[in-house]
């Protein structure tokens, strides 16, 4: 029998240890056929939605290509890929790193500390893919700026997904309504970085 993966959001992990996996990978063609270039999955806590990234991640990261007969082969994306498969640099934003206490500033600053040592981590992993230096700006929205231009002089795409954003803003907001406000209004830090994610999503790179 099976181990049950309970509390697991690592496909990685499941596969190579043999957890059981009740899989819906072939609403990653579903994804792909859809004309949008971003996505909100709307889901209650607890179902499901940091593995589906996870899954996501794997299944896009060209860096992983070697592993994709083991990570998808027996499941339904594996037996009839997309031509996406494994053609992306695949980066997550994980809010769950941030500490939602404090003011705005405070939470402000540890955000993009936490997404510039993303980036950092990022560029170790892709260090053979990249030929470019990218320089680490206090602003994370600005590195990631930088590291745009160092993907497109490799020829490649980013894949970014953002996880767990929807439980801190909840956080912040049940400790403190007006450190939320401040974080989300006007040109608060959270709304800023958002605005700024869709700016450059505007530029094909």
């Amino acid at each position: 029998m099976k181990k049950l993966p309970y509390a697991i959001a690592n496909f990685l992990t499941i596969r190579e240890e043999d957890y059981l996996y009740i899989h819906r990978t072939s609403y990653i063609r579903t994804l792909e056929n859809m004309s949008a270039k971003s996505f909100l999955f709307v889901r209650p806590r607890r179902f499901g939605k940091s593995l589906w990234l996870n899954v996501l991640s794997r299944y896009y990261d060209l860096a992983l290509k070697d592993r994709f007969e083991m990570l998808f082969g027996d499941l339904d994306i594996g037996q009839n890929p997309t031509l996406l498969r494994n053609s992306y640099f695949v980066m997550t934003w994980n809010f769950s790193r941030i500490d939602p206490r404090g003011a705005a500033d405070d939470i402000a600053r540890r955000m993009n500390e936490a997404f510039n040592n993303i980036i950092e981590l990022f560029l170790l992993n892709y260090s053979q893919y990249l030929t470019c230096a990218v320089k680490i700006r206090t602003q994370a929205i600005n590195t990631l700026e930088n590291l745009l231009v160092a993907i497109s002089r490799s020829s490649g795409k980013l894949y970014l997904l953002v996880d767990e954003y929807d439980n801190f803003t909840n956080e912040v907001m049940a400790s403190d309504e007006k450190t939320y406000k401040g974080l989300v209004q006007k040109e608060g830090p959270l709304k800023t970085l958002f605005k700024g994610l869709k700016d450059l999503m505007k530029t094909e790179r």
